[in-house]
């Protein structure tokens, strides 16, 4: 029940960020090099808001609630 995409270009952050928001993606997932290290990612909403670093076991969990708000 979750769709994904994923921006490999060679676009800056910023770009990569600013195309996501025109797309109004709900989430936006962002994963580094010490993300990767770590088991987390950093989660950014539609209205731009930083929600910081999360496992991604948490980040799972939590896009679960949401969509169990929505059925």
């Amino acid at each position: 029940g979750v769709y994904a995409d994923v921006d490999l270009s060679k676009a800056t952050f910023q770009k990569k960020v600013r195309n996501a928001q025109i797309s109004q993606y709900n989430f936006q997932l962002v994963v580094g090099k010490s993300e990767v290290e770590n088991g987390t990612v950093n989660i950014r909403t539609r209205e731009n808001k930083v929600e910081g670093e999360m496992k991604v076991e948490e980040m799972i969990e939590m896009l679960k609630r949401h969509i169990a708000e929505f059925k």
